[in-house]
């Protein structure tokens, strides 16, 4: 991991991990997560560039797709997420890196994709109305 970079490993993987689960609802899903007063992460929309500012520094870093953001930080690409079951109106989506991320997609997209999802205890997405 280069030493440049804004965020620390457990804070890239976790930002990872979500936007995997992300993912799983289908294209025109972006993220914004907050990390701590200063560190913002932006996705506009799936497949699009990732952009980490930290505004206390004034630091910026941009990666072209989620696949050169996990290489930037030394992450094992390709992970899976399938949907474990439905929870009080929730999707819980569990974390699989053994199963293909095509499988993982086609069962998420088989699930009502209006509810949230939730990946480890939290919701990570809303699919809008």
């Amino acid at each position: 991991m280069a030493s440049d970079l804004i965020l620390t490993t457990a804070q890239a993987q976790a930002v990872y991990s979500a936007m995997c689960a992300l993912d799983a609802l289908g294209p025109d899903h972006g993220a914004e997560f907050h990390l701590g007063d200063w560190v913002y992460v932006r996705r506009v929309h799936l497949g699009g560039a990732i952009r980490i500012e930290d505004r206390a520094d004034g630091d910026d870093e941009r990666h072209d797709d989620l696949a050169a953001f996990a290489a930037a930080y030394g992450l094992a690409s390709g992970m899976a997420f399938t949907v474990a079951h439905v929870d009080h109106g929730a999707i819980v989506v569990d974390h699989v890196q053994a199963k293909g991320a095509d499988e993982a997609l086609a069962q998420a997209q088989q699930q009502d994709l209006t509810d949230p999802v939730v990946f480890a205890g939290h919701i990570v997405a809303q699919a809008s109305a």
